[in-house]
């Protein structure tokens, strides 16, 4: 019931107090999904602008920990994406982020695999360029395993280029990309163009280019070539 007022749908209308009181019920019997739930809920409440939202923040603080501490993988996530984003404090802190976002990654979480991932290639701060590389490579592969497509994506773009841990291979890239086309990626048909004609097949690439041009533009010899 508690969710059912905290999410928009067509049988009752969004009410925040009527949600945060039936989640509170459930957490109180020990309810792990209501309690990090009403933990999210509270701490969604918090704005610079409203400080007087701060204790509904710090409670629900305490219920994400408490369901994170029963090893929630969701709570771990949210408790990372808190910490990344900076909910309720001075600045983010990246350190507490990955720290929480990895529990999560090794609970199984999709999502948290991914964002790790990500997270690490982005942040010099989080450890050597090595080190950095080999975790989100890691993580992007079992990520991958599931189908997930920014995984695949962004796999497909580091063996492209490859980086202080993997070498170019452009096989694989194509192999990433054309997974990734097939689940919907709308950039993965120009990535695998580049890999054949700018990449694998580089002496061809402006008679090739000069050919699409042509096609493109209506030319009947060039689309049949």
């Amino acid at each position: 019931l508690g969710m059912i007022y905290c999410t928009v749908n067509d049988c009752v209308k969004y009410d925040y107090y009527t949600a945060r009181d039936w989640l509170a019920k459930a957490a109180a019997q020990n309810h792990l999904d209501a309690q990090w739930n009403l933990g999210l809920l509270l701490v969604k409440q918090w704005s610079p602008y409203a400080r007087e939202k701060m204790d509904d923040y710090n409670t629900g603080m305490q219920w994400l920990y408490k369901a994170a501490d029963q090893n929630s993988a969701y709570a771990q996530y949210h408790i990372g994406t808190i910490y990344k984003n900076g909910v309720g404090m001075d600045k983010p802190d990246n350190i507490k982020a990955v720290e929480w976002l990895r529990k999560a990654a090794e609970n199984g979480l999709l999502v948290a695999q991914v964002e790790l991932a990500e997270f690490l290639l982005a942040n010099r701060e989080l450890g050597t360029e090595d080190e950095r590389n080999a975790e989100a490579h890691k993580w992007l592969l079992v990520a991958a395993e599931k189908d997930d497509i920014t995984a695949l994506w962004r796999l497909a773009n580091i063996y492209r280029y490859g980086n202080s841990v993997t070498t170019i291979n452009y096989d694989s890239a194509l192999g990433y990309a054309r997974r990734a086309a097939a689940l919907g990626n709308e950039y993965s048909a120009k990535l695998m163009r580049e890999l054949y004609h700018e990449e694998r097949f580089p002496a061809k690439n402006a008679e090739i280019m000069e050919l699409e041009k042509l096609a493109e533009s209506g030319d009947a010899e060039a689309q049949f070539q």
